[in-house]
Protein backbone atom coordinates (compact mmCIF):
# COMPACT_ATOMS: atom_id res chain seq x y z
CA UNK A 1 0.00 0.00 0.00
CA UNK A 2 2.97 2.18 0.84
CA UNK A 3 4.47 2.19 -2.70
CA UNK A 4 0.52 2.62 -4.39
CA UNK A 5 0.74 5.86 -2.62
CA UNK A 6 4.01 7.00 -4.15
CA UNK A 7 2.93 6.17 -7.21
CA UNK A 8 0.04 8.10 -6.58
CA UNK A 9 1.74 10.83 -5.24
CA UNK A 10 4.39 10.87 -8.10
CA UNK A 11 1.52 10.71 -10.75
CA UNK A 12 -0.38 13.91 -9.42
CA UNK A 13 2.71 15.67 -8.93
CA UNK A 14 3.47 15.08 -13.26
CA UNK A 15 -0.23 16.08 -13.73
CA UNK A 16 0.49 19.54 -11.32
CA UNK A 17 3.42 20.37 -13.22
CA UNK A 18 2.12 19.46 -16.86
CA UNK A 19 -1.01 22.24 -15.67
CA UNK A 20 1.59 24.61 -14.84
CA UNK A 21 3.20 24.31 -18.14
CA UNK A 22 -0.20 24.61 -19.76
CA UNK A 23 -1.39 27.56 -17.44
CA UNK A 24 1.62 29.23 -18.62
CA UNK A 25 0.60 28.72 -22.50
CA UNK A 26 -2.68 29.99 -21.45
CA UNK A 27 -1.45 33.24 -19.51
CA UNK A 28 0.05 33.91 -23.15
CA UNK A 29 -2.71 33.86 -24.92
CA UNK A 30 -4.87 36.04 -22.15
CA UNK A 31 -2.35 38.43 -21.77
CA UNK A 32 -1.42 39.07 -25.15
CA UNK A 33 -1.90 42.80 -26.55
CA UNK A 34 -5.30 42.86 -28.22
CA UNK A 35 -6.67 43.29 -25.04
CA UNK A 36 -4.76 46.18 -23.88
CA UNK A 37 -7.95 47.73 -21.29
CA UNK A 38 -8.80 44.81 -19.87
CA UNK A 39 -7.64 44.70 -15.55
CA UNK A 40 -5.11 42.25 -14.90
CA UNK A 41 -7.64 41.27 -12.21
CA UNK A 42 -9.76 40.04 -14.77
CA UNK A 43 -6.61 38.58 -16.57
CA UNK A 44 -5.91 36.71 -13.48
CA UNK A 45 -9.11 35.53 -12.65
CA UNK A 46 -9.45 34.17 -16.33
CA UNK A 47 -6.25 31.89 -16.19
CA UNK A 48 -6.91 31.29 -12.82
CA UNK A 49 -10.31 28.94 -14.22
CA UNK A 50 -8.88 28.20 -17.12
CA UNK A 51 -5.90 26.24 -14.91
CA UNK A 52 -8.19 25.09 -12.47
CA UNK A 53 -10.49 23.47 -15.04
CA UNK A 54 -7.34 21.51 -16.67
CA UNK A 55 -6.21 20.09 -13.63
CA UNK A 56 -9.33 19.19 -12.24
CA UNK A 57 -10.14 16.97 -15.90
CA UNK A 58 -6.61 15.77 -15.75
CA UNK A 59 -6.85 14.87 -12.16
CA UNK A 60 -10.15 13.18 -12.55
CA UNK A 61 -8.79 11.35 -15.57
CA UNK A 62 -5.40 9.79 -13.42
CA UNK A 63 -7.63 9.28 -10.35
CA UNK A 64 -10.19 7.21 -12.64
CA UNK A 65 -7.06 5.28 -14.25
CA UNK A 66 -6.14 4.40 -10.60
CA UNK A 67 -9.59 3.39 -9.57
CA UNK A 68 -9.73 1.31 -12.54
CA UNK A 69 -6.10 -0.42 -11.74
CA UNK A 70 -7.75 -0.96 -7.72
CA UNK A 71 -11.08 -2.64 -9.13
CA UNK A 72 -8.96 -4.98 -11.35
CA UNK A 73 -6.85 -6.02 -8.50
CA UNK A 74 -9.72 -6.38 -5.91
CA UNK A 75 -12.24 -8.35 -9.08
CA UNK A 76 -8.68 -10.47 -9.29
CA UNK A 77 -8.26 -10.92 -5.83
CA UNK A 78 -11.85 -12.03 -5.44
CA UNK A 79 -11.33 -14.37 -8.53
CA UNK A 80 -8.41 -15.84 -6.47
CA UNK A 81 -10.50 -16.67 -3.14
CA UNK A 82 -13.44 -17.83 -4.74
CA UNK A 83 -11.39 -21.26 -6.01
CA UNK A 84 -10.63 -22.27 -2.92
Amino acid sequence: MESLNKNQLALLTCVIALSFSETAQASATALSPSSPGTPYSQLSNKVMAISNERIDKQLNQEINKVNDVMATRVLAKIGDFSSY
